[in-house]
């Protein structure tokens, strides 16, 4: 068989296992990419599942904290206006009763001192006077019990809304997309691997080439001349 078929030959044949070979490889690499790729989908699938619950968590959390924060401010606002308001009421009834009686017992002290003749003078203006101090004394420290009554409501409510957490939940890391599995180039590795074949069988068939041309020029130089 002439050399140069037997080149051509093993050129095909060098190009096209190169080719076949770089398929194989190229389908592996593919596979192995669309897997990756696939797992790095379903990771982002858990991940994204995963931040979901926790927003879901820490919204229900966020809104229970709210919730109970509203509740010891009305409570307490609305504890704190009614022990006001019965204070108030005693407080007011209490000066009420003790003008009165007030009154009758200085009407009475009055009536005792006229009736002993002593009515008017230094006597009776110092009793009277007395009356009068002791009654503004009286008054006095009613008045300030009634207001260390409402200091003291307020410092109830002040404890009460001590209570309150201003913490807001913890919010759950941001989600911070993985990057994608980039496909591999298999069209440059079918085309490396057949210009990779290409090139070897090239060299092979030129060095065929090139030894059928030696052999044929030693084989002419050999040959006996004819006279």
């Amino acid at each position: 068989m002439p050399a140069f078929i037997i080149g051509a030959i093993g050129l095909a044949a060098s190009i096209g296992g190169g080719v076949m070979g770089a398929q194989g490889q190229a389908s592996s690499a593919k596979a192995q990419a669309q897997q990756a790729e696939i797992n790095r989908q379903w990771q982002e699938f858990e991940k994204q599942m995963n931040l979901g619950i926790a927003r879901g968590k820490m919204g229900i959390a966020e809104m229970d904290r709210l919730y109970r924060n509203k509740k010891i401010i009305g409570q307490s606002r609305e504890m704190q206006l009614a022990q006001q308001r019965a204070a108030r009421e005693q407080y007011q009834y209490t000066t009420h009763q003790f003008s009165r009686n007030f009154r009758q017992s200085a009407d009475l002290a009055k009536s005792s001192m006229q009736s002993r003749g002593i009515g008017r003078g230094g006597t009776a203006a110092a009793i009277s006077n007395q009356q009068i101090i002791n009654a503004a004394s009286d008054q006095l420290r009613m008045q300030t019990n009634f207001e260390n009554q409402m200091d003291m409501f307020a410092n109830q409510r002040n404890q009460a809304l001590s209570q309150i957490n201003a913490r807001t939940a913890d919010a759950p890391p941001m989600y911070i997309p993985s990057t994608p599995i980039p496909m591999p180039n298999t069209q440059g590795m079918v085309l490396g691997a057949a210009l990779s074949g290409l090139g070897q069988g090239l060299g092979a068939f030129g060095g065929m080439l090139a030894g059928g041309r030696q052999a044929g020029d030693q084989s002419s130089a050999s040959a006996p001349n004819n006279p």
